[in-house]
Order: structure tokens, then sequence, then C-alpha cells
């Protein structure tokens, strides 16, 4: 072999390895680049503003790329639900709604009999489970409180009830009866609920169900008794779709579609979410004396208290491209600085201590009254198909307030929807409101109009 035929096959060689030398270039920038980033897909909407401005600064903290992907409701579940499964996920965090989470959890299949979709999370320390208000972390584990926790709440939202007073001790209704009188005796006035399709109306729906339930007659046995009590509640909703002139013009999907009619004065009462309540007092246009604003009440829904939870919660997918830089930012996300910072931007904090930080209460009045509803909240059916279950609800019961669906056989097939809700229901004790501040308190806070 000649030395001119050696060095040209060193040059191929060297040739052949340029090629080979830039793919492994551009996956490792591939690679470095992924490293250095978050994706958090959150919902559309007012709770996930503070979660947006949070990863904002701790992109700059920590000199991360943290990019923010926005769905509506529905388009959020669908997305995250498919993206659990993907290997790798195109997600590294996700803010889910708390019913979700069994079907995050729970990816089984035939081909995969023990998937799990999310990261199991570490044990909180004594001093974070004294202060998380209960409600919100037992939905972050899967199905049993005993089982491992695979979210931390963020948004502690839940039900608050909204009334209309022209005198400061204008007493709140006391009950769903009292609720549907004042709005058939006040011509234009009364009773506003969401009836859009799916989670709008199934969520409004809740209160008077369990409200129902609470009242069924304890000789009767039990499946027989929460039929009963079952009926009894779509009456009340087909009532409501039939009295006062609010409820017959509103076909809503959203809180602020509520506030509209509460302020231009066509309802009186409405229930809503606590990071509306919230909004009240951030982010809306500034108020003048004398706004109809500063006559809405926020208080317990009628007694007793029957909340519904609706906590979103940071979790991690199992494939996600960086499982410890984002199971660190679920953690630094929800402790108490950063919780107070988002609760100082508008975000219905899950701690006990941020609800009752003296400063906050003077900025948002309505913190003792949603800490009484997380104190008392019930979580939505727990179960792996409840999105579904949800939406065909949803439909049922939009026909039964519009007066589409008789008593009689076609209420026997809509109870079919809440058969399995009643599986361990139990009346709320409420012990855990002994010494917190009660309600009803003014929406709108008494300092200067921003």
């Amino acid at each position: 072999m000649t030395s001119g035929t050696s060095a040209n096959r060193h040059r191929h060689r060297i040739w052949y390895l340029i090629p080979t030398f830039f793919v492994a270039l551009v996956f490792f920038f591939i690679f470095e680049r992924h490293h250095d980033e978050l994706t958090i897909a959150v919902p559309q909407g007012i709770e996930a503003g503070p979660l947006k401005e949070l990863a904002a600064a701790y992109s700059r903290e920590k000199d991360l790329n943290v990019k923010i992907v926005e769905f509506p409701y529905d388009q959020l579940y669908e997305h995250e639900i498919a993206e659990v499964d993907n290997d790798p996920s195109g997600y590294d965090v996700i803010l889910a709604d708390d019913p979700w989470l069994p079907a995050l959890v729970d990816r089984s299949d035939e081909k995969h009999p023990k998937r799990i979709g999310l990261y199991a999370l570490p044990e909180l320390k004594k001093t974070d489970r004294d202060d998380f208000v209960p409600s919100c972390i037992d939905v972050c584990r899967y199905l049993k409180v005993s089982s491992d926790l695979y979210a931390l709440p963020f948004v502690g939202n839940s039900q608050l009830f909204v009334y209309k007073a022209e005198k400061e001790d204008t007493p709140a209704p006391k009950s769903w009866k009292e609720v549907i009188e004042t709005g058939s005796t006040k011509a234009g006035l009364g009773y506003v609920m969401r009836v859009g399709p799916g989670n709008s109306i199934v969520t409004d729906f809740m209160p008077l169900l369990w409200d129902s339930w609470r009242r069924a007659p304890p000789e009767k046995p039990h499946a027989a008794a929460l039929q009963t009590a079952t009926m009894e509640a779509f009456e009340t909703l087909r009532t409501l779709g039939r009295s006062g002139r609010a409820n017959l013009d509103i076909v809503s999907n959203d809180d602020f579609d509520l506030a509209i009619h509460l302020v231009q004065g066509t309802a009186s009462m409405s229930i809503v979410w606590s990071a509306w309540a919230m909004a009240f007092n951030h982010g809306l246009p500034k108020l003048a004396p004398g706004d109809p604003r500063y006559t809405l009440y926020v208080t317990d829904m009628p007694m007793p208290s029957e909340h519904a939870l609706g906590a979103w919660l940071l979790a991690v997918p199992a494939h996600s491209r960086n499982p410890d830089l984002a199971k660190q930012f679920v953690r630094d996300a929800t402790l108490p600085d950063q919780m107070k910072k988002a609760a100082d931007n508008g975000n219905p904090p899950a701690r006990r201590s941020i609800l009752e930080d003296k400063g906050l209460q003077k900025k948002f009045p309505s913190f003792p009254c949603q800490l009484r509803s997380l104190l008392t909240a019930r979580p939505r059916a727990r179960k792996p198909k409840w999105h579904q279950d949800e939406q065909d609800f949803g439909k049922v019961l939009s026909k039964i307030y519009a007066g589409q669906l008789t008593p009689g056989d076609d209420w026997i097939q809509a109870e079919r929807f809440v058969s399995e809700m009643d599986d361990h229901y139990e009346v709320m004790s409420q012990s855990a409101l002994e010494g917190i501040e009660p309600c009803p308190a003014k929406l709108i806070s008494d300092e200067k109009p921003r």
C-alpha cells in the first residue's frame, strides 16, 4: 500500500465522519434545549393568569425557557389525556381540574395493564399538611386519601353564593326554596345559573342535588331515598328554568356572563367560583362610588353549606422530558411565598395561612367565605370516566332546565347519571367551620376605588 493511497483513505474517512459529527451536534443542541425547558399546559381563562405570571418570573430566576400553552376547558382535557400517554410527553407540567386526576393517573389498558400517567410526588411535610386546606390535598391523590400524592393544588377554587342587596343588613337566602320564591316574586330578578352544556350546568346543579340528598328521609332504604331526592333536585332545576326573566334568557358558560346580569339588575343571585369573586378586586375596570357592584355580597351556599370543589392541580406527566425540573417547579409554585404572590394577583389560594392573611383579606374581602367554602367543599365524582359522564349529564340537565324533558320515564333515565355518585355520600360535617369568620361579606373591598 502506497503512502498516497493511505492518505486518500484517511481523507475519505474524515468526510464520512463530518455528517455524523453534525448530526450528533444537532441532537446535542436539541437535548440541551429541552433540558433547560419546561412546557406547561393551562386552561384559557382567569384560573391560569397568576400561574403565567409566576412562570415568567421563574423563567428569569432559574434561567429556564418556560413555555405556556393554553386551551379551552374541554380541549385542555383532551390534550392532557393524550400527552400523558405519549413518550416523550409534549408537556412537562399540566394544570388540571381536580376531577380529571383519576383519568390522568389510571392509563391502563389491555396492552399496558399497569400504566400510570403521572409521577408520584414526595409526601408533604407536616407544616404543609397542616396549611393546605384538606379538601384541596385529598383530590391530589388517586381515589383514596391514603394513596400516593400525584399533584399539588395551585388554584383553591370552590363555589360561593352571591346575592344583590340594597341594604347592608339584608340577609342571605337560607334555603333553595327561598331562592326560588325570591325569584318568582320579584319581576325580572332572581337566581341565575350557568346552563351551558357539560361542566357549566353540572357544577351549578350539584349543590341542588346535595341539598336534596341531605334532606332524604333516613327511614327509607338508602338507594330509594336518594333516588326520590334526585327527582326532587330535577324538579327544582326545572322550576328555576321557568321562574324569573333572567333564568329564561341566559345560556351561559362563563361566570363573567353572570356578572353582567348581576350588575345590570336582571338577576339578583348566583353561584360563582372563588376566582371570579376575587376578580372583582383585581383585574376588572376601575370602580366609582355608587357602582352597582358595591351592592353584591358573597356568602355560604343556602344552608347547610354544600359547595362544589373546583381546585386546579399541578402535576407532572410520567413521560415528561424534564421530570426533575418539572417536579421542582410544582413544589416551588405551591410554596407559601409563591402562593401568596399568586393570591395577590387574583389566584384563589389553597393554603389556609394565606386565606387568613389580614392584609390580603383587606384586598379580597371574600377570603373568609372562600375558606369556609373550601373547608366544606365536596369534590365531584372521582372516577376515570367522569369527564365524559359530565358531558352527557350536562346535556340531560340542560333539557330539564329548558323544560324539554318531563317527569316520569325521561327523568328516570337521567337519574342513572347520578346513581354512581351516591356510593360514599354523607352529610357534610359543619364542625370544620367552628371559629371561622362568618359570612356574608361585601364582595367589593372597602379600600379606595382602584
